[in-house]
């Protein structure tokens, strides 16, 4: 039994001092290992990252992600068309109000009863606020009143279009004829002329506003 026992360490060092270099600096410290794999491993995934980088610049938009962001495109183009419109609501509104309030304070009296060449400058002036309200009353309608025309061109959205067509089977049949890079194409087309539109809308706003405001 006590030959079993001492076995062991016959095979090893025959002193204790042998094993205090090993134990005090092991030959490859773990710590030097765990971050030299710490290393290769943020390497790989900056090589990977790398990778993705350039294949995501490379990848081209598919017809279902063009159509998506002209839709997104159309959607913001006719809120600000609608924005417009309500706008011209308010001017017109407020215009009227100014008008009646003029009316019923009986300012008209002083340059309809005289010819201009006896007005005072007050009867100037209330001629002058008329005729300025009144202006921003047209403009406020011309901003309201819609000019959507026929461009001659492919477009399955605008309503004269569309009813050019004999039946509701004919315009899905021509419909389907298209393909979806014509489809964006004419999508294209429709959100051009509401663009546009919004253009001849907010200039003849900002004359409205303006002859509103001085009116006023």
């Amino acid at each position: 039994m006590d030959a079993m026992e001492h076995e062991p360490f016959q095979d090893g060092p025959t002193d204790v001092g042998d094993l205090l270099p090993e134990l005090i600096a092991p030959a490859a410290p773990l710590v030097e290992a765990d971050s030299d794999t710490e290393a290769e491993a943020g390497g790989g995934r900056r090589a990977v990252q790398s990778r993705l980088k350039t294949s995501h610049s490379r990848t081209q938009l598919t017809t279902s992600d063009r159509l998506e962001y002209l839709w997104r495109t159309h959607n913001y183009i006719s809120g600000t068309f609608r924005l417009a419109d309500a706008k011209a609501a308010v001017t017109i509104v407020v215009a009227t109000s100014l008008i009646g309030s003029l009316y019923a304070a009986g300012l008209h009296k002083f340059f309809i009863c005289w010819p201009p060449t006896c007005w005072s400058s007050l009867a100037w002036l209330a001629a002058s606020s008329f005729l300025l309200l009144a202006l921003a009353l047209l403009f406020g309608a011309w901003t309201v009143y819609p000019r959507l025309w026929n461009t001659k061109q492919v477009d399955y959205i605008y309503w004269e279009q569309i009813l050019a067509h004999s039946a509701g089977v004919d315009y899905w049949e021509a419909f389907h004829s298209e393909s979806a890079e014509a489809l964006a194409r004419s999508l294209s087309t429709n959100i051009h002329t509401i663009a546009l539109l919004c253009k001849h809308k907010y200039r003849a706003l900002r004359v409205a506003t303006w002859f509103a405001l001085l009116g006023g």
